[in-house]
This record gives structure tokens, sequence and C-alpha cells, in this order.
């Protein structure tokens, strides 16, 4: 009996008209993005589970407040600080005041207040940005990152495959390689990747433009470079256009273009940067007035002119070489976010590849030289400066920013030369010993010479660093050396393979296993770059920040050193007068000259270590509302110390034994202090000390704290807790306990088997510790409100002398500090009552109800910067104040209103060119739809 036949598997009619070859292209290319897909949904998409952020928020367990409650968390990227204390948190406000209505153009809440969404420093009206509208901002950062991977993916696929012709699975190669590449790795969750991820299409509009006559593709290239200007990294846009430019004349005269089209299409380019210009304007213009006021160009300048040290070329191959970026002790020369040049075994085999192997099917003329050579011109003036570098420094927009990140560029032309590589490497012409035209042999001298120069100093690079990381004792660098080998054998044979006999199986093993190393060697990397936070880092409240909340109201207050996470104050929307945001000239220069080492940057500013210990003027903090003063336990704490008697005996302390009490002490105190002279095993197992302050005749718990001990407790055997307020003639005495441990401590005691005490009780500072478990919260007692009266006046016009009168209280509360004679009024006496609310992040009402003429001062950063103020529904003058602050002059006695509203004139000029801008395209696109109508 005949077996019946299997019917024949029915091969989908598009797939059976394809030839063999491109069925084994679009297999692999299917292979690539599926590759692109498990590599997102490894180390990216878990930020998208309940349980975890994609961002490094567990970084705030280093600092107090947070470290008392999330010390068990391991911070697995210690480098991104500005994603966590300024990016996120711009991020977190903006989309939070979206659904309440409000815009938040201005951030009251960082460095006593800064431009917030008028600027596109937050990059939110970027389009990769629409999650952080729409999602939970736990979520957003997750993704925003799944948004630029796609876009890369979109953008890889539309240059390599639509417009250069490039076989299919370069477009994931290429995508791959981009996404991994050190810039990409290092800048994630900045806006600056934002901008990145679209170079890809940037270059595939200028390639339009250059192959192309429509109108649309001068469209196209306006919307991207409007997205890129939206990103908040204008920088990068800089640096991709230069690039951009010797690309479009490649393609020009590679496709049979003369010197017309060249014109033409330059002029297309330049209408498209136009348009991209005023698509963005509403950001665009703001950002341009506050860079001429704010930033110092010239010490930009300075710091652009600097190559990055080669020894930066070591992470190319192996990212984690000059050290890791969960490690305190690395061999970085220079910061790894600003440094981290990785592109991987496989992509460099890969560029080499498109260097020496020939393609049965051409790559379009030019193209690979182009980009090996803009490689080589840019990675010389990154990483060896000279000539080169002092060459790009001349063109304008370069100097603007460190030269490293022109790596951007660098990461964008290695996967292109990637993706030629593969597309080599599909259909190779196989390797033949044959006489060659001298005009051939010329342009093989060149590419061997190109891929040497790409090649040798990343090699160099890398053995001198494994020799110095060797040198230290370390054996990472064998392990790390032993990965590369074991990549590039698993791409470099199966290539070697491919080129000797070309043939189906041979390429696409080569082919796949390009993909899969660097697929997997990417994995690897990004894994440890891209923080995968617990949910419960993700700016969790704190005992600190609920007391904040309680009572700060419309003043603010000031961190010490790391404490609170300068710039954090934003996502919790508590007034602080340090942050991460851009500083005025004015408030910088008044504060570092009050509290040198305030400002540690153009945006970046805290208080110094010891402040309050330290016996100096703090009247400028009094005139600008620092109702509040946070340190870490850490800190110096002032106050006079009244140290416990001699130890007669010794006791321990520890989980068994028990609660132990101590000696009697009486009246107010600030802390007290214990004889410790042991704490065996403390640092290696952390447990909880309790302290409670018990009255001595009642037995009344005066007051309770407790908190992770690891070590000695407090300075000194100091231990803070709020206690001024005690009766003088009180007697208490302190009840200890140690739980979570089996470590202990030894106290010295009495023969009676009381613990020695001694007390810290408060000078005469203006002081009270209002708070000393999670952090250390000071109430300044001296603080004038934020907005407030002032019925007298005093000109100081010589900026240091006025300071000094400031901080030294020469000047008294119901005084404003004007700075011009022409500003002062004469007024004299009167008094009034003024109550502020806000009406959102840029609008403020101030109620006034006064006897008389007088000031109101606003204590906040408002002048020059597009603040209007209307009294009374009059327009009125913000007059300079306070060195860096407002005042408002209210000339006669009664009720008034004082309203204050953030409005920049160059943010609406801009709203007007962005609306114009919008117009034009639609209008355009209307008559092209008549025009097909009646065609």
């Amino acid at each position: 009996m005949p077996v019946p036949r299997r019917p024949r598997l029915q091969v989908p009619e598009r797939l059976a008209r394809l030839r063999p070859a491109e069925r084994w292209d679009l297999g692999l290319a299917y292979l690539g993005w599926c590759l692109l897909a498990a590599f997102t949904l490894a180390v990216v998409a878990p930020g998208l589970l309940p349980s975890r952020v994609f961002l490094a928020t567990d970084l705030l367990s280093y600092f107090a407040p947070w470290n008392a409650t999330l010390r068990d968390l391991e911070p697995t990227n210690l480098l991104p600080w500005d994603t966590v204390d300024s990016a996120a948190p711009m991020a977190v406000l903006i989309a939070q005041a979206a659904r309440e209505g409000d815009l938040a153009l201005w951030d009251p809440y960082s460095n006593g207040g800064s431009e917030l969404m008028s600027l596109p420093n937050s990059a939110m009206l970027s389009p990769l940005s629409w999650a952080w509208w729409l999602l939970p901002a736990r979520m957003a950062p997750a993704m925003v990152k799944i948004t630029e991977i796609v876009a890369i993916g979109i953008g890889m696929h539309l240059l390599l495959r639509r417009r250069l012709g490039l076989v299919r699975a370069a477009a994931p190669l290429a995508a791959l390689a981009y996404t991994t590449s050190g810039f990409m790795l290092a800048w994630t969750n900045w806006p600056q990747t934002r901008v990145a991820a679209l170079v890809p299409l940037l270059f595939w509009a200028v390639d339009g433009i250059a192959t192309g006559r429509s109108r649309w593709r001068v469209v196209a290239l306006g919307l991207v470079v409007g997205s890129m200007l939206l990103g908040g990294f204008p920088a990068l846009l800089v640096y991709s256009v230069y690039a951009a430019v010797p690309y479009f004349l490649v393609r020009v005269l590679t496709t049979g273009g003369r010197w017309r089209e060249v014109l033409r299409g330059l002029l297309g380019c330049a209408a498209g940067l136009v348009l991209g210009v005023g698509l963005a304007a509403v950001q665009v213009l703001p950002f341009v007035r506050v860079m001429n006021g704010f930033v110092d160009f010239a010490d930009r300048a300075s710091r652009s002119s600097a190559s990055l040290p080669s020894q930066s070329l070591a992470s190319s191959l192996t990212a984690t070489l000059l050290g890791a970026p969960d490690s305190m002790e690395s061999a970085w020369l220079a910061h790894p976010v600003e440094s981290l040049s990785y592109v991987g075994v496989g992509v460099l085999v890969l560029v080499v590849a498109a260097l020496l192997i020939g393609a049965r099917d051409p790559l379009p003329r030019g193209l690979v030289l182009y980009a090996a050579s803009a490689l080589v011109l840019a990675g010389s003036a990154v990483y060896y400066g000279g000539p080169v570098l002092a060459a790009l420094q001349e063109l304008p927009g370069i100097s603007t920013s460190p030269i490293g990140r022109v790596r951007v560029v660098i990461g964008f032309l290695t996967a292109v030369l990637a993706a030629c590589g593969l597309h080599a490497l599909l259909a190779p012409v196989a390797l033949r010993l044959r006489r060659h035209s001298w005009r051939s042999l010329g342009t093989g001298a060149v590419r061997v010479g190109l891929a040497a120069l790409i090649v040798v100093p990343v090699v160099c690079e890398t053995a001198s660093a494994a020799g110095q990381v060797a040198e230290e004792g370390s054996s990472a660098a064998a392990d790390e050396l032993r990965t590369v080998w074991i990549a590039l054998a698993l791409v470099a044979l199966p290539l070697l393979a491919a080129w000797l006999r070309p043939g189906r199986r041979t390429t696409a093993l080569a082919v796949a296993t390009s993909l899969l190393v660097t697929a997997v060697t990417g994995t690897g990397v990004a894994s440890r770059w891209w923080s995968l936070s617990d949910v419960r880092a993700f700016y969790p409240s704190t005992q600190t920040h609920a007391l904040l909340d309680a009572d700060l109201g419309q003043d603010r207050y000031a961190s010490v050193n790391q404490t609170m996470m300068p710039g954090t104050s934003t996502a919790y929307r508590q007034r602080a007068l340090t942050g991460h945001s851009f500083l005025s000239p004015e408030w910088r220069e008044l504060f570092e000259t009050a509290f040198p080492g305030y400002s540690h940057s153009a945006t970046y500013s805290a208080l110094p270590f010891g402040i309050l210990a330290e016996s100096q003027p703090t009247g400028v903090l009094d005139r600008y509302a620092v109702r509040y003063v946070v340190q870490s336990g850490a800190d110096l704490v002032p106050g006079l110390r009244e140290e416990p008697a001699a130890a007669q005996r010794h006791l321990v302390l520890s989980e068994s034994s028990g609660s132990l009490r101590t000696t009697s002490l009486t009246g107010p105190f600030r802390g007290i202090i214990l004889d410790c002279s042991g704490y065996g095993g403390l640092r290696a197992d952390p447990g909880t000390l309790s302290l409670s302050i018990v009255d001595d005749l009642t037995g009344e718990v005066i007051t309770r704290t407790e908190g992770t001990i690891q070590g000695a407790p407090g300075q000194a055997g100091m231990l803070l807790l709020p206690g001024e307020d005690v009766d003088p003639a009180r007697s208490w005495h302190a009840e200890l306990s140690l739980s979570g441990t089996s470590a202990s401590l030894t106290l010295g005691a009495q023969d009676s088997g009381e613990v020695n005490l001694g007390v810290l009780r408060a000078g005469d500072d203006g002081l009270t510790l209002v708070h000393s478990s999670d952090s250390v919260v000071f109430e300044r007692e001296t603080a004038l409100p934020r907005v407030r009266w002032a019925s007298e006046e005093v000109v100081i016009e010589d900026p240091t002398w006025r300071i000094h009168s400031m901080n030294t209280g020469a000047v008294d509360a119901d005084t404003v500090v004007l700075e011009y004679p022409e500003a002062a009024r004469g007024v004299s006496g009167s008094d009034a009552t003024v109550t502020s609310r806000d009406l959102s992040t840029d609008a403020m009402e101030v109620e006034i109800s006064s006897e008389g003429p007088g000031w109101v001062v606003i204590a906040d950063p408002l002048r020059d910067r597009g603040w209007q103020a209307v009294l009374d529904g009059q327009e009125v003058e913000l007059v300079e104040a306070e060195h860096a602050a407002v005042a408002v002059y209210v000339p006669e006695a009664g009720e008034h209103v004082l309203r204050l509203t953030y409005a920049p004139r160059t943010l609406v000029l801009g709203a007007a060119v962005t609306g114009v801008s919008w117009s034009l395209i639609m209008a355009a696109g209307m008559v092209e739809v008549l025009r097909r109508r009646r065609g």
C-alpha cells in the first residue's frame, strides 16, 4: 500500500518571489530584529515592572535621609547622579503639574527658583519623552529608553536599507551597535540620548535631500532638527550637522549630481535647518537668552579644548577594564560618563571587514571611505587633540561643550561602518591573490591604512591598560581580556571562512555569529551600566520630608553637602536654597561670597560641610528665608559639650543584654554623649540603636529616637535628639537598647551599673534641633519670611559691601537693601501684613494690608528672567534688591493685591514663531492635497 506523501509546506507568495540570497538576508534580518527586541526586553523592559525603576535612584540609599530606610540597597551604577537629582525630578514635576493643569514653566523648588519647561533642558517636549506625559513616573524612564531604541531602529532601517540599499540585516546590526555604543550607554536617562537617538533619522533626511527634490524631504529634515533641538542638548545637533555636511557632498557627487545640484541641496538643507529652529523656537529663544546670561562660554571653550585621555580607548572592547560603574576604585583618568568609548569586539571586526572585504553587491560609492575618514578625524580630535582638535574648535558651536561628547558621532559612524561590513560579509568577493591595477592598489592601501588607524590605537591602549591593571594586583584584566579573545574568535573565524570560501551557509553563519556576539556582549555591558533600581528608592517620602511638608510653608530649607541630594527638592516640591539647576550670576555671587564652597558648578549648589558648627555669620540665610538646615548625622553639630564622667567599669550593650540605663542629668539638651570603648562587629553587622530619654520622677518618655548604627555611636559618642524645650529643673536619664545584630557596644559605666552620660547643650546660636532620626534638622529662629514687608530702605551700591552688610546683620530685618539710588522711595516706618500663596509654579499672589507706603520683598532670583508684577491691576516694576532678589514698591496705605507671573518675552515670541512654522507645514500639506485631487 503506497504511503501518502506529506503536503509540501506552502511558502507565502511574497517569499516565493525572492531569490535564495534574499531569503537568507530576510531570515538574518528577522534574527537581528529579534535580538534587538531581546536585548530591550532583557535590560530595559524590567523597568516597567511594578518592582523596578529604570533609573539609578538606588543612589539615594547613600545619603541622608534615605539611607535610614534604604540601607539594604546596593547601587549598581555610582555615576549618573545628574539623572537622579536633576533630569528625573524636572520631568516628575512637569508631568505632575500638567495633570493639575499647570505648564510648570518655572521651578520654584531648586536653587531658589529657575527656568523649567520654558527651556529644553528637561527634554519634555521631545517626541521621545511622550511616556512622561502618559505613564506613571516610575515607568517613564524605561519607556523613554524603549522609544529611543525604536527611533534608532527606524532611523537605521530608513537610512541603511531604504536610502542606501544595504542588506536587510544591516539595519538591526547598526541599531544594536549604536544603542550599545559608549555615548549611548553612559548618557542614558540624561536628555542627551534623546537627541542622539535621532542622529540616524537626521542622516536619512539629509540623504533624502541629497538624492531627491521633494519639498517634503525638506519638511522631514525640519521635523528631525526640531525634535533634536527639543531634546535639550543642541551641541549634539551641531556635531551631527558638521558630520552630515561631507556626507551630503559625497552622496550628491557620487549619485551623478553636479555642482548645481549641490547648491540646490545645500539650500534645501539650510531651509530644513531653519524650519527645525522655527518649530522648536518656543524653547530655543528662551534657551539662547539664558545661555547668554548665565553660561560662561570662555570657561566652556577652555574645557572643550582639552581632549579625552587616549586611555579612554581601552574601554572600546571591554567597558569595565578601567573600572566598573558600581565600584569606587577605577583606573579612569577622566569621568567614565564623559569618556566611555565602548563599541565591542564584534562591531570592530565588522568595521575592519567594511574596509577590507569587497561586496558582490557594491556599497554606495564613497560611503565607506567617508565614514572611515570621518571616524579617524573625529577620533583623533577626541582622544589625541592636536591640530585636528584646534581646527574643529574654530567651527561655530563646537566649543560650547566638552569635545568628548563628539563620541556620539563616533558611535554612529562606527555603527554605519559595521553595517557596511555586514553587507559585504553576506555576499563577499572571495579573497584571492592576483594582479591589480595601480589605482586599485592605491585604494586598497588607503583602506588598509584607515583600518590600521582605527584598530591599532584601540589595541595598544587596551594592552597598556590591561598591563596597568594587572600590575596593581587585580585579576580583572585577565578575565576581561579572556572575554575579548573568545568574542574575537567567535566573530573572526566564521568571517575568515566566509571570505575565503563564500557560500550561503558560511556567509550566513558569519553574519548570524556577528549579530549574536554583538547582542550578547552589548547586553552584558548595558546590564552593568543601566540601573534597574528597587521601586522603594523612587523618591520615597521620609520622616524629614514629612516634617518639611508640614512646617516649611512658603519658606525654604538648605541642605549641607550631599544631604537631601540637592536637586531632588524639585521632585518633592519643597523650596530649597540649594539644588541642581541654572544659578543666576547674582545668586551664585551672593552665596559663594557668603559661604565659600556653596557653588560646585554653574548649576550645582550645597552648603559646605560644617557650616553650622563654625562661628561665621549667616545673615544671608535669614534674608533668603532659610528656615531649616538639613544635614547628615556625620556632619559637625553646634553646641556645648559636657563630657561623661570617667569610667569605673564597662558594660556591654547587645541584643541579649536588654536595655541599659544611664546616669541622670537635668535640663534641656541637644544630644547625649556616651563613653564608647568598643563596637565589635558592628561595621560588618549593623544594627538598630534605640534611645529613650525618661523623666526620673514620673517615668514619662520625654523623647525617643532610633537609627541604624554601623560602628561607634554618633560623633565621638554623641547622639542627637530634640530636647531644647525641657525644663531646666527636670531630671532625666537615658535608656539604650540594641537590636537586629549579633554585635555589641562596650560603654563606660559607674560601679552602680549605670552607663556614664554626657550631654550636648544648645549655645546662643539661634538654632533649635527639631529632628534627628533619619537626618539632622535645625530650625533657624532668625529666618525672615520669603515674601515680607520692608518699612525701611537702604541703598548699598558696592556689591562686596552689600553682601557683607547683609550677612553680618548690619541691615535690620524690616529694611530692604536696594542697589541704586534712583530706586529709593524714602519710605519710613509703616507696618503691614503680607500673605503670599502660590497660584501655580509660574505665578504667586500676595495680599497686602498696609498702613502706609513700603516695599514687598520677594527673596527669589526673579530679576531679568521674564517675571512680571501687577499691583492692583497695574503693571509695576520689579526692582533689584537684596543683591539677587526683587522688591515691589507699594505707594500707599490700604488693601492691595500683588500678582507675579512668569511670562518671558522670548517664550511668547518663540511660541509665535513655532506656531507660524507649523502653519506653514500645514498650509503646504493642504496645497499638496488640493493639487493631487485636481491632478
